[in-house]
């Protein structure tokens, strides 16, 4: 079995066939915690790992609502449960692209880049420009998983709202919308 370098870092080293099974949200998290050793994504990691437990909580509040104004078999709930099940799968592609970038980014050879002496500026500059690639990735996704759980925020603040939904107005509502705009935009990166 094949592992992954972790030179001068503490904890346990994490088996390449563990990415490939990162099968859940938490089993994503799980993976990110073992890359936070790596200065140069550890803060975005800690951010990103909150980022899930935030999406999580806000997710089960909605359903929790949700649960409280409908029956799961009624057509309300189910739409609004399909709207969430879709973001929660976008946030699951997104976090486990992350994980991806992260496990094959080449942690020792970026942090001995700046003590090279290069006689080939223009590959120096093209190696960097690789690495920024991955840590660029990174912090987009990162941001997109904020943009998703400010909208969800919305989208509690808009179910919180309403003392009844029939199902012709659930679809109408501007947190639902930008929820499906933002389901839609995502199957365009996969």
């Amino acid at each position: 079995m094949m592992f992954f370098s972790r030179k001068g870092s503490p904890g346990k080293r994490i088996p390449m066939r563990s990415v490939k099974n990162a099968d859940t949200l938490s089993a994503c998290v799980e993976i990110l915690q073992g890359y936070g050793y790596m200065d140069v994504f550890g803060s975005i990691i800690v951010q990103i790992i909150e980022q899930v437990e935030r999406f999580q909580k806000k997710r089960a509040s909605i359903d929790r609502i949700l649960r409280e104004k409908f029956s799961v078999e009624e057509l309300s709930y189910r739409k609004f449960d399909g709207v969430l099940l879709d973001v929660e799968k976008v946030v699951y592609l997104n976090l486990r692209s992350i994980v991806n970038r992260i496990a094959v980014f080449d942690y020792e050879e970026f942090k001995q880049l700046d003590n090279l002496e290069w006689n080939d500026h223009d590959l120096a500059a093209e190696k960097m420009g690789i690495y920024g690639s991955y840590i660029s990735f990174v912090q987009e996704a990162s941001r997109d998983n904020e943009e998703i759980v400010l909208k969800l925020d919305r989208l509690l603040l808009e179910v919180t709202h309403y003392n009844s939904l029939h199902d012709g107005n659930i679809l109408d509502m501007p947190a639902i919308a930008e929820l499906d705009q933002l389901i839609r935009n995502a199957k365009r990166y996969r």
